[in-house]
């Protein structure tokens, strides 16, 4: 699957998928460590669900290929996410540790951090320290 401008999936034709616009994850930047490689840093849609889930696979994948050092994903916008999300999410932080990589999440919102203790993936997934307490 490829991801053209704005995010949007494209058919192998080139085309729209039937069911049209995907938001991708954006904005992502590399910053060059001395001690643990390039650490790639990638911004999540606010929505991390089924719907979104394509696109959203394919720059975790690219982004965990991309560097060498911590793969930080921003979730300061994310205000949705799903049983399909949090799957996501594990299967990248093993890809990270297969890789010799450390998956990070970066100042996700109260829901997030919630879900993430109701499920102890709190345990699993590693938040970064300003990362927001759960309430």
């Amino acid at each position: 699957m490829r991801v053209g401008c704005f995010g949007t999936r494209l058919t192998k034709t080139g085309g729209l998928p039937r069911h049209g616009h995907v938001a991708a994850a954006g904005r992502r930047s590399a910053v060059e460590s001395p001690s643990s490689g390039v650490e790639v840093r990638l911004a999540l849609p606010h929505r991390v669900d089924a719907a979104t889930i394509g696109a959203v696979r394919y720059e975790l994948e690219v982004a965990v290929a991309a560097g060498s050092g911590d793969l930080v994903l921003d979730c300061s916008g994310v205000q949705v996410l799903d049983s399909a999300g949090l799957a996501l999410l594990v299967g990248t932080h093993r890809r990270c540790r297969q890789a010799g990589r450390r998956l990070v999440l970066a100042d996700p919102q109260p829901n997030v951090l919630r879900l993430l203790a109701v499920t102890r993936l709190h345990r699993v997934l590693h938040l970064d320290r300003a990362a927001r307490e759960v309430g």
